[in-house]
């Protein structure tokens, strides 16, 4: 009984309803892509998939600078102005242009670019088609379905944009030819899906463009650029592992670490998903009720603890059977460092109280401390490891970064934040007698 109890309970939270649609996107997409690789490999060979995927890395790059930390800063906006429809009018305005705006502007900045760069020259017209992803991104409605918890409307959008997309590749790519549609197609499918959102979204929510000038943008621009500065550092820290360690070891066994990495890729997003999930009522509680606000934090950072321990627990029980389905054969190499990566999102999850508190507050200098701190550490850690142990190195590195990253984060948060940090993490009178004894 107190199993089906704790069910029910669970089945009409908000935030497990978050955490269940904000997860069902990234599956979506993962398994789109899987399905989607036989097709365009078989349609336009393995040397124009290689340039397609340079094209695609180069524009997701980029798109950070579209994204410009309004992920992170607009959910919190929203959050709190939730039952103001004119305040939430003018923040949808001004988010959705100024990222209109930036994705105007990095699009410019890549013509011009494949024009004289003689790098980008070589893939130019396949890089040019794939700036309908910048668009995309800058039409993407997540941050305001984030702030008002509607994530159930953006999954359906989600999931038919990836499923327009795999048909549209069935359908119009067909010869090596057409491998500048691959990209192209990914764009316009989330181009096409995210502005039905949008529409919806004004017509279903009463909310209204209004109008927005140019200083407005720049403002909302200036207050966002520690954000971007996070993102910058957030991104090459997870995507730079693989780049270090091309130095030290043989083709073969950056192979062997890149099929373990890609599945702990994969699980490191269930912490990110989590902070996605409760970061709009921690925003609103953080400003009604600091009481409230910590009881609900802890108890949401006590059970993303645990599931994380669990998905980590999972992925080193199994990682035998899990290299062994996706390379279809043992691989022993891949297997230890899928043992060591497994721990990540564990460790990963550690953090997500120092996130939360460092985001309901609005310290983004904070936030930006933190996350170029720790992106030198685990250069300097990973690069030495490499150096000396090869993949082992790096997989025991970036489970050690992980710990840091925790470690300086909470040091920072006590720097800048110190009441918020001491009153969640219950060391106020900790600290105080530490105080007295002195």
């Amino acid at each position: 009984m107190t199993y089906l109890r704790l069910l029910k309970r669970l089945s009409g939270n908000k935030q497990v309803h978050n955490f269940g649609f904000l997860f069902s996107i990234q599956a979506s997409n993962i398994l789109i892509s899987v399905v989607t690789i036989p097709l365009v490999v078989g349609a336009i060979g393995v040397e124009q998939l290689g340039l397609v995927d340079l094209s695609l890395s180069i524009v997701y790059t980029l798109n950070i600078i579209v994204s410009y930390g309004y992920n992170l800063s607009a959910p919190r906006e929203v959050a709190i102005n939730f039952a103001d429809k004119e305040e939430l009018s003018k923040i949808f305005s001004r988010v959705l242009l100024s990222k209109l705006v930036l994705a105007g502007g990095v699009g410019l900045l890549l013509v011009l670019a494949t024009q004289n760069l003689g790098e980008f020259n070589r893939n130019s017209t396949i890089l040019l088609f794939s700036a309908a992803v910048l668009l995309a991104e800058a039409l993407f409605p997540h941050w305001l379905a984030q702030g008002l918890e509607k994530m159930h409307i953006l999954s359906i959008g989600n999931l038919v944009s990836k499923v327009t997309y795999l048909g549209l590749i069935f359908w119009l790519v067909k010869s090596p030819e057409e491998s500048f549609l691959v990209n192209f197609l990914l764009g316009i499918s989330g181009v096409g899906a995210n502005s039905l959102l949008l529409v919806y979204i004004v017509k279903y929510w009463g909310i209204s463009f209004k109008r927005v000038s140019f200083h407005e943008i720049w403002v909302s621009l200036t207050d966002n650029f520690y954000l971007f500065l996070s993102s910058i550092a957030g991104y090459i820290s997870i995507n730079s592992g693989i780049i270090i360690l091309s130095f030290f070891v043989t083709d073969y066994m950056l192979g062997a670490y890149s099929l373990a990495d890609r599945v702990v890729r994969v699980l490191r997003i269930v912490p990110t998903i989590v902070i996605q999930a409760i970061y709009p009522r921690a925003s609103r509680l953080y400003v009604t009720d600091k009481q409230e606000f910590n009881s609900f934090l802890r108890k949401s950072y006590i059970l993303a603890l645990i599931a994380c321990l669990l998905v980590s627990l999972a992925a080193f029980l199994f990682s035998p059977i899990i290299v062994e389905v996706l390379a279809r054969e043992h691989l022993t190499e891949s297997i230890k460092v899928l043992k060591i990566l497994a721990f990540v999102p564990f460790f990963a999850s550690l953090n997500i109280a120092n996130m939360i508190l460092v985001l309901v507050s609005d310290n983004r200098k904070v936030l930006v401390k933190g996350t170029w701190v720790s992106f030198c550490v685990m250069v300097v850690i990973c690069v030495g490891l490499s150096y000396r142990y090869g993949a082992l190195g790096l997989a025991s590195g970036l489970l050690l970064t992980e710990l840091l990253i925790f470690t300086v984060q909470f040091y920072f948060n006590l720097l800048s934040i110190r009441t918020d940090t001491l009153h969640f993490y219950s060391l106020n009178k900790v600290f105080k007698r530490g105080t007295d004894n002195e």
